[in-house]
């Protein structure tokens, strides 16, 4: 049976003798070691401290710390008394000493479990409450266990691992403290840079917790996310006339940011911080600009057409204020750091190109897996055996999103059961990993959908791995060392030879047809992909030889046409430079097209290819990103494919070999396919 510590009878209780009809109703469980009536957040609440008894400390997992009881008096929960209970947790003597995840409420309320239910329901990121009637409290007739069944039936109803939008407080923040704090220092510092990483590793998550940090030491931290219609749909003076009113907010006229034009849009912003800083003469404000989905304002991938001209403008403007002004950052986010590392956009420089350092949001490591792992499972009254850490770090990569919805799964399980105490347990995650890891494919999906719609290279790359194609992954990472390290920074691909580091992603890969060897590419010919996979020798030869002899049909109708846009009739003639001398004269008088579809190897075209790309086949690596290939990416391509000619000699292959010539195809397909609609 629990105590009431001395000072809470000949304090608290003294001064509010009724709270002690409810207050013993805890005694069965706890010992109650502080409390006191505050008024916080334009509420009046009692505020105690329980210490739970060594058996409820070890169900809860709490390892020796204490709970949060709030009482409200009010016959209603208003929202003030939500807001009341949740500021406690900041201030001096709860800070530090309570369980920060949950808190139990009692109250006087009619139905309080719905009223607590529903805020809950709008409020994802708030802490559990585990809510209690205050006349069950007082009743010398309740059930001595009555509060410990609510404890758990409350902290099993919500599983705390289910969050998939970013996080806007700090309560469910785990894990990457050394790199917000480079990023901190780097703003500090006036530098201005990028943060990427694939969908769902936190990289929203962390802007708006940099927004947090940076905020009490005087930033104005400027958040635009350009996936929103009501950014990308703006013409780029517009944005900079949002960016202006976020800065002048509260005091920045209307009919300044209204005479904003495509003329004066540079000046505007440069004369609004000025002023900000006029105002602010004692401390100087530094200004962040935060961009979030850069990749919507990107020519080739953004999504609105005008981005293909306003994204010059707009980083031109920026980068011109970021020399002229201190302490005046950008910082772009994103899934991939090409933004930053093309040197080009249709012709012209790239403001952004070397302008900002791209940095990849790292995953998270053993000792974060644990903390957030750890914390939200005590707050469930879920115990995790020490090997559970290990495996989801080994399976799942440190991805926030793959590790928390796996455990998502696992806990729902526990749920059902009804069963407490709890443990997780590796035996349990290795015993259901291929039924949980099928119900993760729609999280990798999403996870991975924008490395598919939007970097090829990658895509393709990591298809390679996941196909066992490791020779054809070698010959395209040594013509194109960017892709790999971009793979490698997101955390997927790891060492020498290269392997994937998340194994789940080759479960998804190969099974779901997902892969580059399997999906239809975007841009490619999908009716040709549509015939279904080959068991036979036979049928694997046969599909080999029919994915080479379309894209050689292609590629010899790609060749003509663009040799001919640039040479006119004259086109044969610089086909023919790539033929040796003897075996040009024996073609003299032979018509051009035959020539062309009869006489000429694929080598041929290969070498055609790379003699003339400079003034002719460079087009490949121009326009949407999505089906861009450099000279380099064709040339390893082509050889690939044509080289698989096991067909034609009657040799062993297999369905990894053929994938991955289709991998190889398509991709050419995709580059060349856009030139061919007549």
């Amino acid at each position: 049976m629990g105590q009431i510590h001395h000072d809470v009878e000949s304090g608290f209780l003294a001064r509010n003798p009724n709270a002690r009809s409810w207050l013993r109703g805890f005694l069965t469980d706890f010992s109650v070691s502080w409390a006191a009536t505050m008024r916080i957040q334009n509420a009046e609440i009692d505020a105690a401290i329980l210490k739970p008894d060594s058996r409820l400390d070890n169900l809860l997992g709490l390892a020796g710390g204490e709970v949060l009881l709030v009482h409200s008096s009010y016959p209603d929960l208003q929202r003030r008394v939500f807001q009341a209970a949740s500021a406690l947790f900041s201030i001096e003597p709860f800070r530090f000493r309570v369980a920060p995840l949950f808190y139990l409420l009692a109250s006087p309320a009619r139905d309080i479990d719905s009223q607590v239910r529903s805020f809950l329901l709008l409020n994802t990121e708030e802490r559990t409450i585990v809510p209690l009637p205050e006349a069950t409290l007082a009743s010398r007739g309740t059930d001595e266990h009555f509060v410990r069944q609510q404890l758990a039936t409350w902290l099993f109803r919500r599983n705390l691992f289910d969050a998939h939008g970013p996080l806007k407080t700090e309560l469910f923040y785990f894990g990457r403290q050394q790199f917000a704090n480079e990023l901190i220092n780097a703003v500090q510092a006036g530098q201005s840079f990028g943060i990427f990483g694939l969908r769902k590793t936190g990289k929203t998550s962390l802007l708006l917790r940099l927004e947090r940090m940076l905020r009490p030491r005087g930033c104005r931290f400027l958040f635009l996310d350009a996936q929103n219609p009501g950014i990308y749909q703006l013409r780029w003076w517009e944005v900079i006339g949002r960016i202006c009113q976020q800065i002048g907010h509260g005091w920045l006229p209307g009919s300044e940011v209204d005479r904003i034009s495509e003329r004066n849009a540079s000046d505007v912003l440069q004369a609004t911080i000025k002023a900000l800083r006029k105002r602010n003469r004692a401390r100087p404000p530094s200004v962040v600009v935060a961009i979030d989905e850069i990749e919507h304002i990107v020519p080739g991938m953004c999504s609105a057409p005008h981005w293909n001209d306003d994204y010059l403008h707009l980083w031109r403007a920026l980068r011109a204020i970021h020399t002229s002004e201190q302490n005046f950052s950008v910082i772009v986010c994103g899934v991939n750091g090409s933004v930053l590392e093309t040197a080009t956009y249709q012709h012209f420089d790239n403001p952004l190109y070397q302008f900002a350092s791209p940095r990849y949001i790292p995953p998270l490591d053993h000792s974060e897996v644990r903390e957030m792992v750890g914390t939200l499972a005590r707050a469930m009254g879920v115990h995790v055996e020490d090997g559970v850490y290990d495996y989801l770090l080994e399976r799942y990569g440190g991805h926030t999103l793959l590790t928390r919805m796996a455990c998502k799964v696992e806990v729902n399980k526990i749920i059902e059961t009804n069963s407490m105490p709890a443990r997780l347990l590796e035996t349990d995650l290795r015993a259901h990993e291929v039924e949980r890891d099928r119900q993760l494919h729609a999280d990798i999906d999403n996870v991975l959908e924008l490395l598919r719609r939007w970097y090829r290279n990658e895509w393709e790359m990591l298809g390679l791995l996941a196909t066992g194609e490791t020779a054809f992954f070698d010959d395209m990472a040594a013509t194109d060392p960017r892709t790999v390290q971009h793979l490698v920074s997101y955390g997927l691909v790891t060492g020498v030879p290269a392997r994937l580091k998340v194994p789940v992603l080759r479960m998804f890969l190969e099974e779901s047809g997902r892969s580059t060897a399997g999906a239809p590419v975007r841009g490619s010919d999908a009716s040709s992909d549509a015939e279904p996979a080959a068991d036979g020798l036979d049928d694997l030869l046969a599909e080999t030889g029919r994915t080479r002899n379309r894209l050689e049909r292609k590629l010899r109708k790609f060749v003509k046409r663009v040799l001919r846009t640039r040479h006119g009739d004259a086109w044969i003639r610089r086909l023919l430079e790539s033929v040796p001398e003897d075996q040009r004269k024996l073609l003299q008088g032979v018509d051009a097209d035959r020539i062309l579809n009869e006489r000429l190897f694929l080598l041929t075209l290969i070498d055609s290819i790379a003699r003339n790309w400079p003034d002719c086949f460079d087009v490949l690596g121009k326009g949407d990103k999505s089906v861009q290939v450099s000279k380099e990416a064709v040339t390893v391509l082509l050889h690939f494919v044509n080289g698989h000619r096991e067909d034609a000699h009657a040799k062993d292959t297999s369905a990894a070999t053929v994938a991955a010539v289709k991998t190889a195809a398509a991709a050419l397909e995709a580059a060349i396919d856009r030139y061919l609609e007549d």
